[in-house]
């Protein structure tokens, strides 16, 4: 194959969705990992900062 002939554009797409796959992989196992369970914790602060307040 001559290096003319080469799509480069399919291959610039190729890296670009597998680099944007990878991507959205990372970020899916950062929620999951870090941010959903610190949001968790300060929800249940919360709530039981309402309960608190509601007792008083």
């Amino acid at each position: 194959m001559d290096i003319k002939e080469f799509d480069w554009k399919d291959v610039s797409q190729d890296i670009t969705d597998a680099f944007f796959e990878q991507l959205k992989d990372n970020v899916s196992e950062y929620l999951e990992e870090a941010i959903i369970p610190e949001l968790e914790k300060q929800k249940e602060a919360f709530v039981q900062e309402l309960k608190q307040e509601a007792a008083d």
